[in-house]
């Protein structure tokens, strides 16, 4: 069963509960907008829930694409009215509500497997606003990253013959006290040779600090790994944890099955994949992902009657049957995910990622 959990969180930081009376801080700790239910101490579908529509793309801080959306479908009259509330004061200055939005999917068919439901994404409200259009209403918000901007900004210093990786641990560390420790994961090679003095720089926000210092890298990283398309580091915020990579480390690995995907992977660029699995959140970006491995050797075959594929979906030939057409190691770079939650079609309720082949071009 699918599953979501939308929390809002209002400028004073109170999460929100939609009621007949509109919104109020909740005093339960649950979502604002949930298709379950707890009963008898068990999350289960609740079959009234309202229907949520999202797309919601995600990349690195330092490559922007368009913003997101959510809509829910079936508020009151109060929460619609409501909805200006969601957004930027301008009077007073207090910044737009946040949002923390959770999909998977829940226990129940044989091929659901609620161990992928989690965080999918989070940030602020750009602008909400009620809709009425017969006896449809909805409650729509446009999204945005949440702006990560330190009370005392990112100060970055980068010392003649001290290794990057230090350098950013040093400077993220100290941006953020109250977050986990930074992990950093980039060519160990990042050395500075530039001169004899600092490379040093204030940065208000983590955006502003990401593009620096992929912009700072993609010529070094050129130069001492030999790689043409090296993708330079980018810096961001994952779990709780500031984080800067290249993707040439060993990042997370995740075994895909087969049974998990909507259709088969297919080539989108040079040594680029893309692929569609039932809407998880288990994979972020820059996780290794492996392809499945034939049936043959190694890997499970699933049982026919709930595996369908065409063979047009895999090249002439191919056993589309129970087996990918690609094998091997790829690293996500892009994820988008696409939400109806009362649709019946399978792709209303996936997420899609873009892959790189391991070892070649970069983001």
């Amino acid at each position: 069963m699918r599953r979501y959990e939308l929390m809002l969180i209002s400028a004073t930081g109170k999460a929100l509960a939609s009621t007949s009376a509109g919104f109020v801080p909740s005093t339960t700790g649950l979502a604002t907008f949930s298709s379950t239910v707890q009963q008898n101490g068990q999350i289960v579908n609740n079959p009234g829930a309202l229907n949520l529509e999202a797309d919601i793309p995600i990349v690195g801080f330092a490559l922007p694409q368009g913003g997101s959306f959510i809509r829910v479908s079936g508020v009151g009259l109060k929460t619609i009215g409501q909805s200006s509330n969601l957004n930027r004061n301008p009077a007073t200055g207090a910044p737009p509500a946040t949002f923390i939005l959770s999909a998977g999917m829940l226990k129940g068919y044989p091929l659901a497997n609620p161990a992928q439901f989690g965080i999918i994404a989070s940030g602020q409200v750009s602008n909400a606003y009620g809709n009425w259009q017969g006896p449809e209403q909805s409650l729509d918000l446009t999204l945005r990253a949440q702006a990560v901007n330190p009370p005392d900004g990112i100060s970055f210093t980068w010392q003649p013959g001290q290794n990057l990786s230090a350098a950013l641990s040093q400077a993220l560390s100290f941006a953020f006290p109250t977050e986990q420790a930074p992990v950093i994961s980039i060519l160990d090679g990042f050395i500075q040779s530039q001169s004899t003095q600092n490379v040093v720089g204030w940065y208000e926000s983590l955006e502003q600090f990401a593009d620096y210092i992929k912009q700072l890298t993609v010529p070094l990283g050129k130069a001492l790994s030999g790689n043409p398309s090296y993708p330079g580091v980018i810096v961001g915020i994952r779990s709780n944890a500031p984080f800067a990579t290249d993707a040439t480390q060993s990042p997370k690995s995740i075994q895909l099955a087969f049974q998990d995907f909507i259709g088969q992977p297919t080539w989108i660029g040079p040594v680029t994949i893309s692929f569609k699995c039932v809407l998880r959140a288990d994979i972020r970006l820059f996780d290794m992902v492996q392809m499945p491995p034939d049936p043959g050797t190694g890997g499970s075959s699933i049982i026919s009657s709930l595996a369908l594929t065409q063979q047009g979906a895999a090249v002439p030939g191919a056993p589309a049957r129970n087996s990918s057409v690609f094998k091997g190691s790829f690293l996500v770079n892009e994820i988008h995910h696409f939400m109806n939650s009362r649709s019946p079609d399978a792709d209303s309720w996936a997420t899609a990622f873009t892959a790189v082949s391991v070892g070649s071009a970069g983001f």
